[in-house]
């Protein structure tokens, strides 16, 4: 286990795997955050990264421009810049401390492939011009919870905005029954996007990914997670309908 080292946010400290010597755990105020490969940067531990990484993989063949709010140890930029040659991979992380941990630990470099930046997720993109991002990942949590501003209208409309034609708003979100979190960002997807899908991963219990855009590529995302033998469920634009029923979208102060 590496130093455990309190910043202004929180603790951060890496774990090594006893079971892959190569596999490195990211623990944020004892929350596993990240678990990265040293050496294999497309092996992904975690169910819900993978339901992350068939979305994107289901987007156009070539290089992608990715936003990525949250950091952590930066595995799905890592995974994109290994699968995905001349892609650019902008990740914003809040706590510096996460940065540095995941720079000294975990083997993280900057390149032309992926850019690192500390800074508030949502004023980053806010930065960005119009249709300049291929994909929007929102995997940002301050303890078990997504920050509340990455969950709002206001803060869709601007993902839309971001994205060019065919790209796709994504997001990891944890939330227990019954679910409110879920409902209202469900509202608010509709509200927002012509399309969107929900993923709920039986081994993660309440851990849920969803995805939005114009229109959300299921049919192949469906396949893929059944070809890898992943036990899920893949819920179309109607399911959210019924999971947003009697929800309102959340909305900025």
């Amino acid at each position: 286990m590496g130093p455990r080292l309190t910043g202004v946010h929180a603790t951060v400290w890496a774990e090594a795997d006893r079971e892959r010597p190569s596999g490195r755990t990211l623990y944020v105020d004892g929350f596993a955050s990240s678990y990265v490969d040293l050496e294999d940067p497309t092996y992904l531990r975690y169910g819900y990264m993978r339901h992350l990484a068939a979305f994107l993989d289901a987007l156009p063949p070539g290089g992608l421009d990715v936003v990525h709010l949250g950091g952590g140890a930066c595995t799905l930029a890592r995974y994109l810049a290994a699968t995905r040659p001349g892609s650019r991979n902008l990740v914003v992380e809040h706590d510096e401390l996460v940065v540095r941990v995941a720079r000294e630990s975990l083997g993280l470099r900057s390149g032309a492939g992926l850019q690192v930046k500390v800074g508030e997720g949502r004023e980053r993109l806010a930065r960005r011009p119009d249709a300049s991002a291929d994909a929007v990942v929102v995997d940002a949590f301050v303890g078990p919870s997504v920050p509340p501003s990455l969950l709002t209208v206001e803060f869709l409309a601007d993902v839309r905005r971001v994205l060019r034609p065919g790209g796709l708003y994504l997001a990891n979100l944890a939330d227990d029954p019954p679910l409110p979190v879920a409902r209202a960002l469900a509202a608010g997807l509709l509200a927002t996007f012509r399309d969107a899908a929900l993923v709920a991963d039986r081994e993660a219990g309440d851990n849920l990914v969803f995805a939005a855009g114009r229109r959300v590529p299921l049919d192949v995302v469906r396949e893929r997670l059944a070809r890898e033998g992943l036990r899920q469920r893949l819920h179309s634009r109607a399911h959210l309908v019924g999971l947003a029923a009697g929800a309102r979208p959340a909305r900025d102060a």
